[in-house]
């Protein structure tokens, strides 16, 4: 009986003291406090830049379609797609043999009319002073020198106007680069016979980008002459500014702008699509937090600031979003660390563990 009795007994401890320790792990489990392991931007003032932001597509300071003045055969072709060019240099030229023969006589024409000029005004001051001195010759008869003198001298400039003709028709028979660039393209062959007018190359300076945009009304009024532009195509970054404004839209809503900008690498071509940005404002000095870290409570916006290890709710106004980052106005200081990673485990009061010191 004793037996029993010590064995239930001991059952019973047993029982009793298990139920007490699972107790005690549940207490252990309320008790047990939540930390939260969070990413924090410190705030410090900064000068912050907005743009106007837009596409565009750029020209080259020089781009140029060369023309023929002339008719006849291209006799040789000195320059080659992609060349560089010089002021002046040949990049072709037309077969002139007929042509140096046609200024050749017309030279001679304008050497025996100079002489026949020289010989009627000669002969005109003559008799002149034979009638208005002496009344040797009648009236008609220096009336007929003048007249001929008239008609020596208009033979005169008309064969020198020839033979000026002559001359730009054998100069335009050689084509030469009006402006130093690039030979971006090739319209002729050799041997290709070729009428005045059509076009015989096209020359672009890359060196050198114009962008010709439109400002809608809305903003025209924060851009000025020389302000800073940034241009952007696959990584690569160039700086320009605007070199002249119109005054008056072109199309009823957006007014001209140009924009200058150097490419001395050639590293964006003429033609390709850039994204243009032009300075429009800079904030001064404001402290901004990304708009990820903001939330609503009402209409009331809030981010959570860290401060001795808690998360703390602060409400906040705002201003402009640049780029994914807000200008606050109030509510916020410098030095607050503002978290912005780990925040869908975030709650006011709630413990957490800054990972790093700054964003």
């Amino acid at each position: 009986m004793k037996k029993i009795i010590f064995t239930l007994l001991i059952v019973f401890v047993l029982l009793f003291g298990c139920k007490n320790m699972k107790k005690g792990k549940y207490h252990k489990k309320v008790n047990e406090k939540k930390t939260v392991s969070v990413l924090v931007d410190t705030l410090k003032p900064k000068n912050v830049e907005s743009y106007i932001e837009f596409s565009s597509q750029p020209e080259g300071i020089v781009d140029i379609t060369l023309t023929s003045q002339v008719s006849g055969t291209i006799k040789e072709i000195y320059k080659k797609m992609g060349d560089k060019l010089k002021k002046g240099d040949v990049i072709a030229e037309i077969d002139n043999d007929d042509i140096k023969i046609q200024l050749l006589q017309a030279k001679a024409n304008f050497e025996s009319a100079k002489e026949n000029y020289k010989l009627a005004l000669k002969q005109f001051k003559v008799n002149k002073d034979l009638y208005e001195k002496s009344k040797l010759i009648s009236g008609a008869e220096f009336d007929n020198s003048a007249s001929k003198l008239k008609s020596a001298e208009a033979a005169m400039n008309m064969a020198n106007a020839n033979f000026k003709k002559m001359q730009r028709m054998l100069n335009n028979s050689r084509f030469l680069a009006p402006e130093a660039g690039i030979l971006n393209f090739l319209y002729i062959k050799k041997g290709q016979v070729i009428g005045a007018g059509k076009p015989v190359c096209s020359i672009v300076d890359p060196s050198k980008l114009i962008i010709k945009a439109g400002i809608s009304q809305t903003d025209i009024s924060d851009i000025k002459k020389g302000r800073k532009v940034i241009i952007e195509k696959n990584g690569t970054i160039l700086n320009g500014k605007i070199t002249a404004l119109g005054i008056k839209p072109i199309d009823r809503a957006n007014y001209p702008v140009e924009i200058t900008v150097k490419n001395p690498e050639n590293k964006i071509l003429p033609g390709m699509i850039v994204k243009v940005k032009i300075l429009k404002k800079v904030y001064k000095n404001v402290l901004t937090v990304p708009d990820v870290c903001i939330k609503e409570e009402f209409d009331r916006k809030y981010v959570y600031a860290v401060e001795k290890d808690k998360a703390k709710k602060v409400f906040i106004k705002t201003g402009m979003n640049i780029d994914g980052n807000v200008i606050v106005t109030s509510g916020l200081s410098e030095d607050d660390k503002i978290i912005y990673e780990g925040l869908e485990n975030i709650r006011d009061n709630i413990d957490v563990k800054v990972l790093n010191g700054s964003k």
